[in-house]
C-alpha cells in the first residue's frame, strides 16, 4: 500500500517487560503487531503497556487475511484490536481508505470518516456513513498478502519435509 513503516526498530522496557513492537507507521501515527493467532493475555498486556508508554495507539491485527467482499459484508469480523495510551481498549479495527483523497488509516469498523483528513466528516450524504474497506487498493493488498502468506506457509511446509527426508 506504499505506507511508510519502521520494521522492528526500537525495544522498549515496560516496567520489566521487554518489547520491539512490529511496525511503526508514521503517517498513521501508531504501532502495528501482526500475530497468527488471537493475541495472548501477555501479548495484549504488553500492546497496554506499549500504548501509555510511548502514548501513541497500538494495533494488533491476528487470524487469517481478509477476505473483503463489497456484495456481502456478512463476511465482516474483526481482525485487530487496538489499546489506546489511556488504557483502554477496543476490537473491530481494519483499514480504510478516503475516497475523495485516498488517505489510509485504521478505524473502527473501517469507518473513513474518522480518517484524520476529515474529507469525509464535511459531507452530508450517504458517503459519510460508509465503511471503506473495500477500495481497489486494500482489496489488491490484501490479496497480495494472502498470495505471500500461501508462499510462505507452502515454503516452510517443504523445507519442513526435505530436512525429514
Amino acid at each position: 500500500m506504499d505506507i511508510p513503516a519502521d520494521y522492528e526498530e526500537r525495544y522498549f522496557n515496560l516496567n520489566g517487560i521487554f518489547y520491539r513492537p512490529d511496525f511503526w507507521l508514521p503517517k498513521q501515527n501508531c504501532w502495528v503487531e501482526v500475530k497468527g493467532l488471537s493475541p495472548t493475555k501477555h501479548e495484549r498486556e504488553k500492546a497496554r503497556r506499549l500504548a501509555a508508554h510511548t502514548e501513541r495507539v497500538v494495533h494488533i491485527f491476528y487470524g487469517p487475511i481478509p477476505e473483503p467482499n463489497p456484495e456481502d459484508e456478512t463476511w465482516y469480523s474483526g481482525s485487530a484490536v487496538v489499546f489506546f495510551p489511556d488504557g483502554t481498549g477496543d476490537e473491530a479495527y481494519w483499514w480504510c481508505e478516503c475516497p475523495v483523497c485516498g488517505t489510509l488509516g485504521l478505524e473502527f469498523e473501517a469507518r473513513a470518516t474518522n480518517l484524520s483528513c476529515g474529507c469525509l466528516a464535511r459531507m452530508s450524504s450517504r458517503l459519510d456513513r460508509s465503511n471503506y474497506y473495500y477500495s481497489p487498493r486494500l482489496l489488491q493488498a490484501y490479496s497480495y498478502a494472502r498470495e505471500a502468506d500461501y508462499i510462505a506457509a507452502s515454503d516452510g511446509f517443504d523445507r519442513l519435509i526435505s530436512s525429514e527426508l
